[in-house]
């Protein structure tokens, strides 16, 4: 079954827990639609994992993978069924509602499966939003009801709201649970 898209954002609002990534780079997302799937990828360094809005926020160090989002996408701009992925993996150690963690580097903190996914663009601009369903991962029971928002900006993108050319951009971000 092929995945929803939209041409503009799902309109997602956050909640808490969060996490927070960020990449300047300006090949932190990019989209090849004559790549094999994945064509569509965005690879940012995590940054912050907050549980509540009165808890302390915990530093997560990316380590070698970091946050990343690989879907395909076909031209029309629709998800392409059976190519859906998320992973964060980093370093983390801190309290999170009273129990301490100690995750580390290289740790899968939380994974999933894209399911639903938006995208706008005003250049220099883009912005794509994700929905997540919660497989597995460290952090996964903090997510409790396992559906994910991800919200992404795209700073100096050449996306133009099309599929049928090649486009990249930066990438910063966060990740909330939903329900």
């Amino acid at each position: 079954m092929p995945g929803l898209a939209k041409a503009d954002l799902l309109g997602v609002s956050p909640s808490f827990p969060t996490v927070t990534f960020i990449s300047a780079n300006t090949n932190a997302i990019t989209y090849d639609p004559l790549a094999q799937a994945p064509q569509f990828q965005i690879n940012a360094e995590p940054v912050g994992f907050e549980f509540s809005p009165t808890a302390s926020g915990i530093v997560i160090n990316g380590g070698s993978q970091g946050v990343v989002i690989e879907i395909g996408v076909d031209n029309n701009g629709n998800l392409v069924s059976g190519t859906a992925g998320f992973s964060l993996e980093g370093q983390m150690a801190g309290v999170i509602n009273g129990v301490t963690v100690d995750y580390p580097d290289g740790t899968v903190l939380l994974e999933g499966d894209v399911y639903n996914f938006g995208f706008a663009a005003a250049a220099p601009e883009a912005a794509f939003d994700f929905r997540v369903n919660v497989t597995g991962g460290a952090l996964a029971a903090y997510f409790s009801c396992s559906d994910l928002a991800i919200y992404v900006l795209s700073e100096y993108s050449t996306f133009t709201n099309s599929f049928t050319t090649a486009f990249n951009g930066s990438a910063k971000g966060q990740l909330v649970l939903l329900c």
